[in-house]
């Protein structure tokens, strides 16, 4: 993004605000053995959102002619510090339709918080976002803090090979490449590697309002069922009462049990509390203005702190950016990038350009057979 300013210091948010302040940004956690059924078939629905359908075995990535000898030179792919990208607009997109949909959500619970008065923590919980200036400061600190302080990396993989927008936009206007990776293999070699994510772009409205409003539903629905007083408990018998020591005992066995309601019912939603606040991220990433769906994006995330960040001049901006190894082998001598397919520009010289690719992917020990090299079918010479 954008960033001819110095960015100011977030404001405070208050305690109970939901969630607190995004602090550490990193990829939701996977679902652990006492993860509560609702939140394990959360995280099942957003990994279903990005699981590739057949056609989407291979991803492309658009670049220059420094882009590409870049890749095969090093067998690394950049990924650019999220807040530095080109279009500041991304997340704002994705920060006010969250902003709405919570305000929504916490709008429709009012009423039942009005009528019932049973749940101190709900009401608390509900009050503490339903104010529109709590909800704003809240959203915002989210924005900044992701933009300012998130350790989140990101490139860019497109589902068509030869896009004309792609060319224009990110092909050096005709006179780039584009790089076919292996999906599978990026993959499997994210799963070796500490907080890598491939994830799909998702552009729907609809779909981007109903993700967000099944995870705030469930984070409500789980406070409302958190008791915070002993309240109407089942009192004992009258004739247990005249047996003091009984009654006492009874009365105790209550307060046990409902103090391990009570724990169970906190590390409950405290694992929500943490998954919602870590999921949030990823929706900022993966949601999309439907405006350029035509794109088809998949995005390569590197989240965590544990990456060695290093930076490169673009214009009069110094960008962060780390190196992928997407490649699935741990032999350093075999790693290569899974490229299978490049397809040259429409504005460059067929004979020249299939020589020259030919020539620097024998170099760098890619296989002839491995990988295809493809002339553009876009019929324009100068775009």
């Amino acid at each position: 993004m954008e960033k001819d300013e110095v960015a100011q210091d977030a404001p405070p948010v208050p305690a109970d605000a939901l969630p607190a302040a995004i602090t550490n940004v990193m990829p939701a956690l996977p679902p652990t053995k006492d993860s509560t059924p609702d939140l394990i078939n959360l995280m099942r629905k957003w990994r279903a959102h990005h699981r590739r359908k057949p056609q989407d075995h291979m991803l492309y990535h658009y670049t220059n002619a420094q882009g590409l000898y870049g890749m095969l030179s090093t067998g690394r792919v950049w990924a650019t510090n999220v807040g530095f990208l080109n279009d500041p607009s991304e997340m704002r997109y994705a920060a006010q339709l969250i902003r709405r949909v919570v305000m929504e959500e916490a709008d429709k619970l009012k009423p039942a918080m009005t009528a019932q008065k049973k749940n101190d923590y709900l009401s608390r919980l509900v009050s503490s976002i339903s104010d529109p200036s709590t909800l704003k400061t809240w959203i915002d600190t989210l924005l900044e803090t992701f933009e300012s302080q998130g350790d989140v990396y990101m490139t860019c993989l497109c589902a068509k090979h030869d896009l004309l927008s792609q060319w224009r936009g990110y092909g050096a206007k005709g006179d780039g490449y584009a790089i076919g990776f292996d999906a599978k293999q990026i993959e499997t070699g994210g799963k070796k590697a500490d907080g890598l994510r491939l994830r799909r772009v998702i552009y729907d409205p609809r779909v981007q309002e109903q993700i967000v409003r099944d995870w705030v539903r469930t984070f409500f629905a789980m406070g409302q069922k958190i008791p915070m007083t002993l309240g109407p408990r089942e009192q004992p018998h009258s004739e247990t009462k005249s047996n003091f020591l009984t009654w006492a005992i009874d009365l105790w066995a209550q307060a046990k049990e409902l103090k391990k309601e009570l724990a169970e019912g906190d590390r409950k939603l405290k694992e929500a509390r943490q998954q919602f606040t870590e999921f949030l991220p990823e929706c900022l990433i993966c949601f999309k203005d439907p405006a350029y769906a035509e794109e088809q994006e998949w995005r390569v995330i590197q989240f965590g702190h544990n990456v060695e960040i290093k930076f490169r001049p673009s214009g009069a901006r110094v960008v962060p950016y780390v190196e992928l190894e997407l490649a699935p082998t741990q032999d350093e001598a075999a790693k290569r990038l899974p490229i299978k397919t490049i397809t040259y520009g429409p504005t460059l010289e067929p004979d020249v350009a299939k020589k020259s690719l030919d020539m620097l992917l024998k170099s760098y020990k890619y296989p002839a057979s491995d990988v295809q090299i493809k002339r553009s079918a876009v019929p324009f010479r100068a775009i």
